[in-house]
Protein backbone atom coordinates (compact mmCIF):
# COMPACT_ATOMS: atom_id res chain seq x y z
CA UNK A 1 0.00 0.00 0.00
CA UNK A 2 1.35 3.62 -1.07
CA UNK A 3 0.94 5.62 1.54
CA UNK A 4 1.81 9.11 0.01
CA UNK A 5 0.73 10.83 -3.56
CA UNK A 6 2.61 12.93 -5.36
CA UNK A 7 2.46 15.74 -7.66
CA UNK A 8 4.26 14.41 -10.55
CA UNK A 9 2.56 17.06 -13.33
CA UNK A 10 3.88 19.78 -10.88
CA UNK A 11 6.92 20.44 -13.29
CA UNK A 12 5.25 20.39 -15.71
CA UNK A 13 2.37 22.35 -14.42
CA UNK A 14 4.86 24.90 -12.88
CA UNK A 15 8.12 24.51 -13.75
CA UNK A 16 8.55 23.40 -10.02
CA UNK A 17 9.62 20.01 -9.59
CA UNK A 18 8.16 18.29 -6.34
CA UNK A 19 10.17 18.58 -2.51
CA UNK A 20 9.75 16.63 0.17
CA UNK A 21 10.03 17.54 3.78
CA UNK A 22 11.99 14.67 5.79
CA UNK A 23 11.56 15.35 9.12
CA UNK A 24 8.81 12.91 10.06
CA UNK A 25 8.98 10.93 7.90
CA UNK A 26 10.78 7.21 8.42
CA UNK A 27 13.34 5.96 6.03
CA UNK A 28 11.23 3.45 4.55
CA UNK A 29 8.26 5.79 3.47
CA UNK A 30 11.19 8.17 1.84
CA UNK A 31 12.60 5.55 -0.31
CA UNK A 32 9.22 4.68 -1.37
CA UNK A 33 8.66 8.06 -2.20
CA UNK A 34 11.79 7.93 -4.26
CA UNK A 35 11.33 5.05 -5.94
CA UNK A 36 7.73 6.83 -7.01
CA UNK A 37 9.91 9.99 -8.14
CA UNK A 38 12.75 7.96 -10.07
CA UNK A 39 10.00 5.39 -11.17
CA UNK A 40 8.48 8.88 -12.97
CA UNK A 41 11.64 9.29 -14.12
CA UNK A 42 11.49 12.77 -12.23
CA UNK A 43 13.95 14.80 -9.98
CA UNK A 44 13.18 16.13 -6.13
CA UNK A 45 14.67 17.84 -3.07
CA UNK A 46 14.52 16.58 0.17
CA UNK A 47 14.87 18.83 2.91
CA UNK A 48 15.51 18.27 6.41
CA UNK A 49 16.92 14.66 5.91
CA UNK A 50 19.51 13.63 8.67
CA UNK A 51 22.67 12.13 8.23
CA UNK A 52 21.41 9.03 9.43
CA UNK A 53 18.86 8.43 7.33
CA UNK A 54 20.57 9.75 4.17
CA UNK A 55 23.31 6.93 4.96
CA UNK A 56 20.30 4.19 5.60
CA UNK A 57 18.85 5.44 2.34
CA UNK A 58 22.53 5.29 0.04
CA UNK A 59 23.10 2.06 1.89
CA UNK A 60 19.29 0.38 0.14
CA UNK A 61 20.82 1.35 -2.61
CA UNK A 62 19.31 5.12 -3.59
CA UNK A 63 21.20 7.24 -5.20
CA UNK A 64 21.05 10.59 -3.47
CA UNK A 65 23.41 13.66 -3.65
CA UNK A 66 23.31 14.26 0.00
CA UNK A 67 24.73 17.58 1.64
CA UNK A 68 25.27 17.16 5.31
CA UNK A 69 25.53 21.05 5.75
CA UNK A 70 22.22 21.90 4.40
CA UNK A 71 21.06 18.75 5.54
CA UNK A 72 19.21 18.20 2.05
CA UNK A 73 19.46 16.03 -1.11
CA UNK A 74 18.32 15.74 -4.71
CA UNK A 75 17.24 13.49 -7.08
CA UNK A 76 17.33 12.75 -10.44
CA UNK A 77 18.98 14.19 -13.07
CA UNK A 78 21.21 17.21 -11.36
CA UNK A 79 20.40 20.51 -12.42
CA UNK A 80 22.91 23.37 -14.30
CA UNK A 81 22.79 26.67 -12.89
CA UNK A 82 24.06 29.40 -14.43
CA UNK A 83 24.36 32.77 -13.99
CA UNK A 84 24.82 35.58 -11.12
CA UNK A 85 23.10 35.22 -7.91
CA UNK A 86 20.13 37.86 -6.89
CA UNK A 87 19.60 36.60 -3.90
CA UNK A 88 21.44 36.71 -1.20
CA UNK A 89 21.43 34.07 2.14
CA UNK A 90 22.30 36.33 4.99
CA UNK A 91 23.02 35.03 8.20
CA UNK A 92 23.56 35.93 11.57
CA UNK A 93 25.64 33.98 12.80
CA UNK A 94 26.89 30.20 12.72
CA UNK A 95 23.96 28.46 14.29
CA UNK A 96 22.05 29.74 11.58
CA UNK A 97 24.64 27.97 8.92
CA UNK A 98 22.15 24.96 8.00
CA UNK A 99 19.10 26.85 7.36
CA UNK A 100 21.09 29.48 5.24
CA UNK A 101 22.76 26.26 3.52
CA UNK A 102 19.30 24.69 2.98
CA UNK A 103 18.00 28.34 1.69
CA UNK A 104 21.03 28.04 -0.53
CA UNK A 105 20.75 24.45 -1.76
CA UNK A 106 16.64 24.90 -2.31
CA UNK A 107 16.95 28.32 -4.73
CA UNK A 108 19.83 26.52 -7.01
CA UNK A 109 17.39 23.29 -7.72
CA UNK A 110 14.69 25.63 -8.31
CA UNK A 111 17.14 27.69 -11.09
CA UNK A 112 17.67 30.30 -8.74
CA UNK A 113 21.74 30.58 -7.79
CA UNK A 114 22.24 32.71 -4.46
CA UNK A 115 25.18 34.22 -2.53
CA UNK A 116 25.57 32.93 0.92
CA UNK A 117 27.24 35.37 3.42
CA UNK A 118 27.59 33.93 6.98
CA UNK A 119 27.92 35.25 10.09
CA UNK A 120 27.10 39.20 9.75
CA UNK A 121 25.97 38.87 13.51
CA UNK A 122 24.18 41.80 15.38
CA UNK A 123 26.63 41.55 18.15
CA UNK A 124 28.79 44.01 15.93
CA UNK A 125 27.57 46.42 13.47
CA UNK A 126 31.26 46.60 11.68
CA UNK A 127 30.57 42.69 10.78
CA UNK A 128 27.33 43.59 8.55
CA UNK A 129 28.93 46.60 6.91
CA UNK A 130 31.71 44.74 6.14
CA UNK A 131 29.42 42.71 3.73
CA UNK A 132 27.47 45.38 2.12
CA UNK A 133 28.96 45.59 -0.77
CA UNK A 134 28.25 41.88 -1.73
CA UNK A 135 24.91 42.02 -0.27
CA UNK A 136 23.71 45.01 -2.40
CA UNK A 137 24.95 43.45 -5.49
CA UNK A 138 21.64 40.94 -4.84
CA UNK A 139 18.62 43.11 -5.58
CA UNK A 140 16.74 39.88 -3.54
Amino acid sequence: MMDHTLDSAREHRTGVPEAILASGKTTAQIAAIIDTVLAAGEGMLITRLSERKAQALVRSGHDLRYDPASHTAEIGPARLITGAAVVAVVAAGTSDLRVAHEAVRSLAFFGQPALMIADVGVAGLWRLMAKLEGIRRCPV
